[in-house]
């Protein structure tokens, strides 16, 4: 193995520089973002990469060439292009030489793949199944995988403690259970460009593991926010497998086979309503959880919605 191999996703598994949070992985999916996004050249590209190694020598491929071949199919096929619709944000397809143009099935509109890649309607995904094998594989964090747990019955230290995680019976090797997070960061300070990124963390890593090895699952950069359930689409489908039919990695010569539980999905109340495809907090109906309209009123300088005890009447969350 040369040292441009370790560049392909998911091996790129080590962090940029000691202490940091993010990958060199990472990094290329980001590089490889931005690139695209921004539709730069072969000598842009170059220069880019040229100065994310000069300031953090070895953070990236040597040279374009090798950051190209990282992303032939044969090569590396780590990552994976997405698209969605231009006019309604309905998911396409995934993104293969073969697929020329589309039809898409909501609007029925007629779309060319090439005019939405130059457009900025994709998004990346990375293999979870292959960043999994890479971690127990390679990383080897199986060591680490010991459930901590109390002796008290009514301390509740973690999510190993609650109830509904013990409905699910996660025992390693044999399974594991992963946490979802998504929120939106702007790219740039004086922009309006976003990043909507998708991590899933282990939660039975130990807590101070479990943002180093966070497993990054989609990419979303553009001027606007993503349609949750389209940029959701490939994550759930690549969950539904793991589950299904779990994932397979050889520790000491012996091949094991684990599935993949999908826990819970954290994230703040801007993104909780994208989410669950309801109106945000400050607006009519806005309540998660009951059927209340709320009453706008006002509060210093400037008004809010606010939603009387006396009306709040508790519906069934799966509506």
């Amino acid at each position: 193995m040369t040292d441009d191999d370790d560049f392909a996703v998911p091996d790129g598994a080590s962090p940029l520089y000691a202490g940091s949070s993010i990958t060199k992985g990472q990094l290329f999916t980001l590089v490889f973002a931005f690139l695209l996004h921004h539709c730069c050249t072969e000598v842009a590209a170059a220069d880019l990469l040229l100065l994310l190694n000069t300031v953090i020598p070895g953070c990236m491929p040597h040279n374009l060439y090798f950051f190209k071949k990282l992303l032939q199919p044969g090569v590396a096929g780590n990552i994976d292009m997405h698209a969605v619709c231009s006019k309604c944000g309905e998911y396409l397809c995934m993104v293969t030489n073969g697929i020329l143009s589309y039809i898409c099935p909501e609007c029925n509109c007629s779309l060319n793949i090439k005019d939405l890649i130059n457009n900025g309607n994709t998004f990346l995904t990375y293999s979870l199944e292959k960043q999994l094998r890479t971690l127990f594989e390679k990383i080897k964090i199986g060591n680490s995988l010991a459930r901590q747990t109390d002796s008290s019955a009514d301390s509740l230290n973690d999510i190993h403690d609650g109830s509904e995680y013990q409905k699910m019976n996660c025992k390693f090797p044999e399974s594991i259970s992963l946490t979802c997070n998504t929120d939106g960061i702007p790219a740039f300070a004086s922009s309006n460009t976003s990043l909507w990124p998708i991590y899933l963390i282990i939660n039975e890593l130990p807590l101070a593991l479990r943002r180093v090895h966070m497993l990054l699952s989609s990419l979303w950069i553009g001027p606007s926010k993503p349609r949750l359930d389209s940029f959701f689409k490939p994550v759930v489908q690549s969950l539904e497998k793991l589950y299904d039919e779990a994932f397979e990695w050889v520790c000491g010569g012996r091949l094991i086979r684990t599935t993949v539980h999908m826990c819970v999905v954290s994230c703040d109340s801007v993104a909780r309503p994208l989410l669950q495809n309801l109106k945000q907090f400050n607006g009519e109906y806005g309540c998660g959880f009951c059927f209340n309209s709320g009453t706008v009123v006002q509060k210093g300088l400037g008004n809010v919605r606010c939603y009387a005890e006396l009306h709040h009447k508790s519906v069934p969350m799966n509506r």
